[in-house]
């Protein structure tokens, strides 16, 4: 029971679609209690100790990659693209890599931009292709390749040089790498069309399926101790935020959600893909 009280610590984000748009919410996976964080906001991110989250705003005023205190507040426009996405945070806070189709090939490309300054007074730059980024504290950066980097599950350093193959075969989605860097979960579809979580080694070595459920499983994100990885799930017709541990025991439900992760910004559509680009994030 201790192992279980750890790992149900801290606030989980997490997006819910509300017929038009999405709202950010926080949940507290001791309770099951949520809040709304913010309007018009998704794809969250905590920085590594939960101070600061980074997140995609919808709305007009705002609309781009948004660094903001997790207790409200601070925010700061850090890019504007109609195409930005995914943000995840450096483990010093100072860096964030995100995913954008900025181009006019529409190529799937990663950039890092400074995370506390205004877009006016900096410009993102470009990295690697690639698509759906997750840095870990450990400095270990996971992504879906794209392009030259080829589909499956990649793993580098923010150098990136060289890009480590952690598994070849694309189809991989929602990426998360464990915040000591050597394990990763992630989202697939079976044969039959229904999507879990699965977690494999960094070196590619260990694949497990930690979930097997009719109901979708997905978005999958790591504890900050690395002893549970979270994940949203439609089982029980309702979605809600589900934790296991990494061995595929211990599978707990922690809070009912808001809404349903999966929606088209009716406003963007050509820029929202529903579930496939969305995040939640777990924080100390």
């Amino acid at each position: 029971r201790a192992g279980l009280a750890a790992a149900r610590r801290g606030v989980i984000a997490y997006p819910a679609f509300m017929g038009e748009t999405y709202n950010l919410y926080f949940a507290d996976p001791t309770t099951g209690q949520s809040r709304l964080y913010r309007n018009e906001a998704s794809q969250p991110a905590f920085n590594s100790d939960g101070t600061r989250i980074a997140f995609l705003s919808w709305a007009g005023g705002s609309r781009g990659l948004v660094t903001a205190s997790s207790t409200g507040g601070g925010e700061i426009l850090i890019t504007n693209a109609l195409e930005d996405k995914l943000p995840t945070w450096s483990p010093d806070s100072q860096t964030i890599l995100f995913l954008s189709r900025r181009t006019g090939d529409r190529r799937s490309v990663l950039y890092f931009t400074p995370a506390n300054a205004d877009f006016l007074q900096s410009s993102p730059r470009e990295v690697s292709e690639g698509e759906y980024p997750s840095w870990s504290v450990s400095g270990r950066i996971v992504f879906e390749g794209w392009g030259r980097t080829a589909p499956g599950l990649r793993l580098t350093t923010d150098s990136f040089n060289p890009i480590e193959t952690v598994i070849s075969e694309g189809e991989v989605y929602a990426p998360a790498v464990s915040p000591d860097g050597r394990q990763i979960a992630f989202m697939r579809q079976d044969s039959t069309g229904n999507w879990d979580i699965y977690r494999v080694r960094s070196d590619g070595s260990g694949l497990v399926r930690l979930t097997s459920h009719p109901a979708r499983d997905g978005l999958p994100a790591w504890s900050p101790d690395g002893r549970s990885v979270a994940f949203v799930s439609q089982r029980d017709n309702s979605w809600a935020i589900y934790a296991i541990n990494p061995d595929g025991t211990g599978l707990t439900r922690l809070a009912e959600m808001a809404g349903s992760p999966d929606g088209v910004v009716f406003k963007d559509q050509a820029n929202s893909t529903g579930w496939l680009e969305e995040r939640i994030s777990w924080s100390p």
